[in-house]
């Protein structure tokens, strides 16, 4: 089977093979709210990729981290090396590669249920009931506003389904891993429904801390709760509130020696199962996510409806780090405690008449946010293993003075975005209303203040407004096959980098793309194909400061910057009881020399960050016939990609990967006289145990990295009431 997928992927195309719930005769239609309306996926004149929740269970994915395998091509998606809870994310080679800042602004947006998250700190945590997932691909700056220069990614929950029902879920697997999600769902009872879900998780560490009593590299402990309600108060006016809780207590992923020129330890390519030395001064980190969320939506009119969305949302964390001397040379920990606090409020009225839809509304969004960073330089390399931090002594290798710990970076800020928008479909009389012909436009204002204590005392203010639009022309073909084009520009908002030794801010960077094409949905096949190219204006790039190894500069390319590519996504039942499915994306960028900021004169090559040329996913599945005592269903899945930059200045590059996934469920067996059934899984997660690098930096004369997770395996219980 190995030797087939590697004949296939070439190592650009990822295979997956994901079984049906019950015998495959026909694809089941998507509903998606891509356009601020539901509409079904092959209608959506747009890229966009969902994937609901049994397909979730079926491909093993928990959180928001398990998708860093590329189950969708052209989302790259990682921890952040500092911490498993901030996850960096890219798609079509646009984002932000830095997400431990709060004066940074990411250029893949976050949303949970319409929400839109201002910081991607805490995003690890395990997706409490999902009914879907839907990832936009391209710049999306109309309808959702700024920092969706790649696109978006949007959580929608399960709602409440006012009938008396339990799902109770239950994994166990290598390293101590144990999930435990139970979802409640409560009769309706005076127009209320109400649902109650809470999911735990923990994992020992994957890599052993050789220091006595001391937490391991890898593991983690994680609770989360949602509490949702939906009210009916009339025919025409629906009340939903929800409250979502999250706690994710982690140790950092270990970084191993990729390349080590310093003569004090050897390269670590495989999966190590201890550190190469003790690491005394560790600890875990903890981030703690709260909010609430109110919808209220009323029918104003048979053809008019309203919609106001508020939001509160909080955050608290404290990282931890020890990088064990895989950065700087020596023993590197780093530590900051941050809290983030965020108000929105969007107001919508949709509507239609005669040939047109339309939507329109007010957004109003704002942040305030405070951080306190802290760099030591402990005795934790070259056999002086302490317990704390301290003076360094000199060597060879160190660049860095006596008592060399940095004084605290303490940052604080505020941000305000305020914005009006309008989209608008018509649909004339011509070619038998088979002609779609959407204009749409956004006017954002945004203000930010940003302080910062670190060796001085600097503040900045940064205001901007920018225009965005879309102009997209459909076709129908016929009913099973529809065409598109769209143009649409997006723009990510300006900032300043907190570990800048300047403090100096950028400028906004925009995008302009476009984009041609097809999608076609028959009984047993679907498919949706795209082209696109982007144009990236003052595109925000972030580099490492030669004159100080503790900081790092973000400044705008001078050039326009070109991504290309194309991305395909297939369904297919070929036989009864068996589906297949194909997801590929290929990404070409055109980066033009520019001169080096740090040396004038001098000209350097820069890359789009994670954007490897060629990337994929296929799904092949098959059920057996049923049993008296069940039905079982196999699966495997397998994730792949070519070469990739991970970083602006490249790093040394990313090395293609494959990794194969495989389950097998009986499921339906009947449980009591109640109409309860049971499920029981046997999985398993890279099980050829690949040793490719997912997090890559080099630090010196030193290229360190964290690899995917090794072989994993277990057992996984379903039941439903």
């Amino acid at each position: 089977m190995r030797n087939f997928l590697d004949r296939l992927s070439a190592p650009a195309l990822a295979i997956a093979l994901s079984t049906p719930m019950a015998a495959a005769e026909k694809l089941e239609e998507v509903i998606v709210t891509a356009q601020k309306r539901e509409q079904l996926l092959k209608d959506v004149p747009i890229s966009v990729v969902a994937m609901d929740g049994e397909q979730l269970v079926r491909q093993g994915i928990v959180d928001l981290e398990d998708l860093t395998a590329g189950a969708i091509p052209s989302l790259h998606i990682y921890p952040l090396g500092a911490t498993q809870s901030n996850l960096v994310a890219t798609i079509r080679g646009a984002g932000n590669t830095d997400a431990t800042q709060y004066l940074r602004e990411p250029g893949t947006a976050f949303y949970i249920d319409g929400v839109y998250l201002g910081r991607s700190h805490g995003l690890g945590n395990d997706l409490v009931d999902p009914q879907r997932i839907e990832v936009l691909m391209g710049p999306q700056g109309t309808l959702f506003g700024r920092n969706t220069i790649g696109g978006a990614v949007n959580i929608v929950s399960r709602q409440p389904s006012g009938e008396l029902s339990l799902r109770q879920r239950v994994r166990a697997g290598r390293f101590g891993e144990v999930l435990s999600a139970t979802h409640i769902d409560l009769p309706e009872t005076a127009g209320v429904s109400a649902k109650l879900s809470y999911v735990h998780s923990q994992r020992d560490g994957i890599v052993k801390n050789l220091a006595r009593n001391r937490d391991d590299y890898g593991e983690y402990d994680k609770h989360g709760w949602r509490l949702s309600a939906v009210w009916t108060a009339s025919e025409a006016v629906t009340v939903s509130y929800a409250y979502d809780y999250s706690d994710i207590e982690s140790t950092q992923n270990y970084h191993q020696f990729y390349e080590n020129n310093t003569g004090v330890f050897s390269q670590e390519r495989g999966h190590q199962s201890h550190t190469r030395h003790p690491v005394d001064f560790f600890q875990p980190s903890e981030v703690e996510h709260s909010g609430h969320t109110l919808r209220i939506t009323a029918a104003l009119s048979e053809n008019l409806s309203f919609t106001s969305l508020s939001a509160y949302r909080e955050l608290e964390e404290n990282i931890f780090n020890n990088f064990a001397g895989a950065a700087f040379f020596n023993g590197l920990a780093l530590n900051w405690d941050a809290g983030q606090r965020q108000w929105s409020q969007e107001f919508q009225l949709a509507g239609s008449h005669r040939h047109i839809e339309w939507v329109a509304g007010l957004y109003a969004y704002d942040e305030s946010f405070g951080q306190d960073q802290q760099n030591f330089f402990t005795y934790d390399m070259f056999g002086r293993f302490a317990g704390g931090p301290g003076p360094m002594p000199p060597t060879v290798f160190d660049a860095l003075a006596l008592n060399a710990d940095t004084p605290a970076n303490i940052t604080d800020g505020k941000a305000k975005s305020q914005a009006a928008f309008a989209q608008a479909t018509w649909t004339p009389d011509i070619f038998q209303r088979r002609l779609h012909l959407t204009l749409g436009g956004r006017y954002t204002d945004d203000e930010r203040e940003a302080s910062r204590q670190w060796f001085e005392y600097r503040k900045v203010d940064i205001d901007s407004d920018n225009d965005d639009w879309t102009l997209n022309a459909a076709f129908d073909v016929s009913p099973e096959v529809m065409t598109y084009a769209k143009w649409s520009t997006a723009y990510r908002a300006g900032g300043v980098n907190s570990k800048s030794d300047l403090f100096t801010p950028y400028d906004d960077e925009t995008v302009e793309s476009y984009e041609i094409g097809a999608k076609a949905a028959f009984e047993r096949f679907s498919a949706s194909l795209a082209w696109f190219t982007s144009e990236y204006q003052d595109t925000q790039r972030d580099l490492p400061n030669p004159d100080n190894i503790t900081a790092t500069e973000t400044i705008n390319a001078q050039k326009t910057i070109d991504i290309s590519g194309v991305e395909l996504d297939l369904k297919y039942i070929p036989l009864a009881r068996m589906t297949l499915g194909i997801k590929y994306t290929y990404l070409d960028g055109d980066i033009p020399l520019e001169e080096d900021p740090f040396n004038p004169g001098q000209t350097i090559q820069y890359y789009a960050p994670q954007a490897p040329r060629h990337a994929g996913a296929l799904t092949l599945g098959y059920e057996l016939p049923a049993f008296s005592f069940g039905t079982i269903n196999l699966h495997l899945d397998a994730t792949s990609s070519g070469q990739y930059a991970h970083s602006a200045r490249n790093n040394d590059g990313m090395e293609a990967y494959t990794l194969i996934n495989a389950r097998a469920t009986l499921s339906e067996i009947p449980i009591g006289r109640n109409g309860g059934n049971l499920s029981i899984a046997l999985w398993g997660k890279n099980i050829t145990d690949e040793t490719e690098a997912s997090y890559r930096f080099r630090s010196g004369p030193v290229i360190a990295q964290t690899l995917f997770d090794p072989a994993t395996w277990g057992i996984e219980m379903f039941y439903r009431l």
